[in-house]
């Protein structure tokens, strides 16, 4: 039987890439609208643990860092610690998942969220935050009963585990082999810790 339309994940990269593809094939500079700082609203919402607004606020937060217009690149504070909003916001969406009782369609929207931001070539996502998005979208995965999530976080996975190794050899081909190669290193060795730590 043909499918009737494109799946969730198809949907997902098409907006990220509208996006990219807006500005390197018409070599236009990313919107100058900067909405950090409009990102106090989306963190409440979420917090409300509504369900309505969390799905809401996810799906707005996709949308804004498919299109460039929210990049996380502010810098803020967490008592005398210096971070970048990006960092928040994904720890904020990773949040939003509370194990297999996590209502499906909010799943979805997470999963979206994330991908969207690993993928965008505005928003850096580094280190433990990085490890933190694959982490949640391994746990859904793992843990959703929704056939449709499973294969979205699934096909989610593979495409971000294969961008890193495209910039990684980015990386290499322009800086020093052996800076590329700790990080390697240092990415795949907490994510087997990771994977090590979950009980199947």
């Amino acid at each position: 039987m043909e499918p009737e339309g494109p799946s969730e994940l198809e949907k997902t990269s098409e907006g990220g890439q509208a996006g990219q593809n807006g500005i390197a094939q018409n070599k236009i500079s990313p919107p100058k609208i900067n909405g950090d700082k409009y990102w106090m609203p989306f963190k409440l919402a979420i917090k409300t643990q509504n369900s309505k607004l969390i799905e809401t606020a996810l799906d707005s937060l996709q949308k804004l860092m498919a299109f460039h217009l929210m990049r996380g690149a502010s810098t803020i504070y967490r008592g005398d610690t210096q971070i970048k909003l990006i960092d928040e916001m994904i720890e904020v969406i990773c949040s939003c998942f509370v194990g297999a009782k996590t209502e499906e369609s909010i799943q979805l929207q997470i999963i979206k969220a994330l991908l969207t931001a690993i993928t965008s070539p505005l928003c850096e996502i580094h280190g433990d935050t990085l490890i933190k998005a694959i982490q949640t979208c391994f746990s859904i995965f793992l843990l959703s009963k929704n056939i449709v999530n499973q294969i979205t976080a699934k096909a989610s996975l593979t495409q971000i585990v294969n961008l890193i190794f495209q910039r990684m050899e980015k990386h290499a081909a322009s800086h020093s082999k052996d800076l590329s190669e700790k990080y390697f290193f240092f990415f795949f060795l907490q994510l087997i810790q990771f994977i090590q730590s979950i009980n199947y």
